[in-house]
């Protein structure tokens, strides 16, 4: 899954990366890699990310207005209701895309417009701030979304999460739980204590008996059976 899809012209790719830094140093995982070889993997690549995406920023300039590219992405984005633009200079910008209120970044890009792009996409994707009451986590939510995304693309992961009680540890969860919100990814939780008396494997049999209960029930009356202990 992509937070945030950038779209953009090659030729205007210094203006691009600083507005992609100030996005990913919030914490979103962000897709915009234009390095990618010509052909079907680079369509499939671009089809994807697009597909998972929720929001689409689009950079216009003098070169992205005449990009195929650049309008076929933000037509699929406006399809969608996905649409953020930014305007990098004074462009008259596509017909079909005028109606959308842009973010402008005109002429310079500065510490104070990244801040305004950055409140605005936290506004459009539902959070009022990314990084609210979360301070220093950025790289840990980041690199628990970059887990769950290659699990969604068929590699197995298991992150340990460790540290003493009252540090945030249950807070970082939430936070990737409320980003996964919406998406086809099942979320289970269980809890254990230090606390002599309690069964072994305690917070596993938790989720394996929330799980169990997602699942067709002649195929649980099967498994059920077998698992008399959970």
């Amino acid at each position: 899954m992509v937070d945030v899809f950038v779209s953009y012209a090659r030729e205007d790719l210094s203006r691009a990366r600083p507005i992609v830094d100030a996005i990913v140093d919030q914490g979103w995982d962000v897709w915009w890699d234009r390095e990618l070889n010509a052909g079907p993997r680079f369509d499939e690549a671009i089809e994807q990310a697009l597909d998972s995406a929720r929001l689409v920023v689009v950079l216009w300039s003098q070169q992205s207005v005449a990009s195929d590219w650049v309008k076929t992405e933000a037509n699929e984005a406006l399809d969608r209701d996905i649409l953020l633009p930014v305007l990098l200079e004074e462009v008259r910008v596509p017909l079909a895309f005028r109606r959308s209120q842009a973010v402008e970044l005109i002429d310079t890009i500065t510490p104070d417009s990244l801040t305004r792009l950055v409140t605005e996409i936290s506004h459009r994707l539902g959070e009022s701030n990314q990084n609210d009451g979360f301070v220093g986590r950025v790289q840990e939510l980041r690199s628990l979304q970059k887990s769950v995304n290659d699990a969604i693309a068929g590699s197995g992961y298991l992150s340990l999460i460790a540290g003493e009680p009252g540090i945030g540890k249950t807070r970082l969860l939430q936070a990737l739980e409320k980003r996964l919100d919406g998406s086809t990814i099942s979320i289970h939780w269980g809890f254990s204590y230090e606390d002599v008396g309690l069964p072994p494997f305690f917070a596993w049999t938790q989720i394996i008996r929330e799980c169990l209960e997602w699942i067709d029930p002649e195929l649980r009356h099967q498994l059920s059976s077998r698992w008399v202990h959970i």
